[in-house]
């Protein structure tokens, strides 16, 4: 929604009023936007009519990686699923490093070659 009731400098691109107040690059003039007021796929009967071809893509996309690949967590990671993973309203992620491994039986097309 662009309007000076929900942002600072409602009509220009300021990418920067999305970080957050610890990152380097944050601008305390965009501390009092209100983030809430805006809905990229936007809601009800008038919604985004891509929004559901956008999801299916992306299940389409998941599902063929997790079809060709194992994961294996990176070592030299700590983490615990039920102690560093939590949900509120969005999920608190913290980094995450895995290895793509070619699933046992699957081959890659093109010239796409992986070694363990």
């Amino acid at each position: 929604m662009r309007h000076e009731r929900y942002f600072s400098q409602p009509l220009e691109f300021h990418p920067e009023r999305w970080l957050s107040p610890e990152h380097q690059l944050y601008d305390a003039r965009y501390a009092n936007d209100n983030l809430k007021a805006i809905h990229p796929f936007s809601l009800g009967p008038r919604q985004c009519p891509g929004k559901e071809i956008a999801w299916s893509q992306i299940k389409l996309f998941l599902g063929k990686v997790l079809w060709a690949f194992d994961l294996e967590g990176v070592q030299g990671q700590d983490k615990s699923f039920d102690k560093d993973f939590s949900v509120h309203a969005m999920w608190n992620r913290p980094d995450l490093y895995v290895r793509f491994l070619p699933a046992k039986g699957q081959t890659l097309p093109g010239k796409l070659s992986l070694q363990r």
